[in-house]
């Protein structure tokens, strides 16, 4: 019993680990790609036309990494925390709705979500709405700024999808630990 338990995480270990190789490939490919056009960018339009002069100077983010912790026990299957990215613009324009923002209470093993109430924003600093950073650029901005930004977004999303399957390797490799400790 304890030896078909052992081989069970043993499996999911390296079954994690495989996805956790192919993330990996998969982020660096979208990081090269995207540092590749945003130099082919600088070269059509220009060493001075794209670089930090252009940054807006009140920037916010377009999104942001939350995180989920589901690791309750070591002889628990949920794989450790789990990260994702929360877009804070819309895609067709990026800005902001104006709707109310509340904080949320999740329950991760009912999957249920319950209002807590009304975020409190800090009055020193007002709501920015997010602007498309492509338009600090001007309006005709070359197709491999566009394709750059794509591949930078893609990237933030293998970045969290990245550190879910490192946190899940690392959650198997703890219980194999514990398991083969408790069979000796």
């Amino acid at each position: 019993m304890a030896d078909d338990k052992i081989d069970r995480v043993i499996i999911e270990f390296f079954a994690a680990l495989k996805e956790l190789g192919e993330l990996r490939r998969r982020y660096d490919n979208a990081v090269e790609n995207g540092y590749l056009h945003m130099a082919k960018a600088r070269y059509s339009m220009g060493a001075s036309s794209v670089g930090k002069l252009q940054y807006d100077t009140i920037m916010s983010p377009s999104s942001l990494v939350d995180t989920v912790d589901n690791t309750h026990e070591c002889s628990d299957d949920s794989g450790g925390p789990v990260f994702f990215v929360i877009n804070t613009a819309s895609d067709n324009d990026m800005s902001c709705d104006s709707g109310v923002t509340q904080l949320r209470r999740r329950v991760v093993d009912e999957k249920k979500v319950e209002t807590v109430g009304p975020l409190q924003q800090e009055i020193s600093k007002p709501h920015i709405p997010v602007k498309d950073p492509l338009k600090w650029f001007g309006l005709l901005v070359p197709p491999s700024l566009r394709t750059a930004q794509k591949n930078f977004i893609e990237a933030v999303d293998l970045s969290c999808q990245l550190s879910s399957a490192q946190a899940k390797v690392e959650h198997y490799r703890k219980l194999y630990l514990v398991l083969a400790k408790d069979k000796k």
